[in-house]
């Protein structure tokens, strides 16, 4: 277990954990269990390699550069999750909990466009027939979701005739 959760690093709540009458390594593998708690690290791990991830800025983005970099990230955490699922084995249901939490804490932008690019699959992959499968297969790679992107850099229409 002690591998599994570090300590937090020094600070000014250490006199209020000195205090706690339970030790919250034991309760977070209690609720979490100890794959998920691998998986979730590993996937962290994985994070750390991809600079797109932690790129932070001070300045707002325009819309179309926020869209640009969330689609970036997106792709990112997708061959994140690929590399850590080839090489862990976990459930698929701490598998989502995990990819949705940890993706969430770096950036709410990119959880919903994940979010979003699994749901459009999905809902094709569960309702339609095999002659949909080139479909399911185009938003798997991603090629759905660049079409998007080229079609979003288009200048905007005026808000009286946009949505006609």
């Amino acid at each position: 277990m002690a591998n599994l959760l570090l300590n937090f690093p020094p600070g000014p709540l250490d006199r209020y954990r000195k205090l706690a009458s339970f030790d919250w390594k034991q309760l977070s593998l209690f609720l979490n269990g100890e794959e998920f708690l691998n998986y979730r690290n590993e996937l962290y791990k994985e994070m750390l390699k991809y600079p797109v991830l932690l790129d932070q800025t001070e300045e707002t983005p325009t819309l179309n550069e926020l869209r640009r970099k969330t689609t970036q990230k997106m792709f990112a955490l997708q061959s994140v999750k690929n590399n850590v699922i080839s090489r862990t084995n976990c459930s698929y249901a701490n598998r989502i909990f995990a990819n949705s939490s940890t993706i969430y804490l770096i950036d709410p932008n990119t959880t919903v466009k994940c979010l979003s690019s699994d749901f459009f699959t999905n809902a094709i992959a569960s309702m339609g027939t095999e002659r949909h499968w080139h479909f399911i297969e185009s938003s798997s790679k991603g090629d759905v979701w660049l079409m998007k992107e080229k079609y979003s850099q288009l200048p905007a229409k005026d808000a009286s005739t946009q949505w006609r």
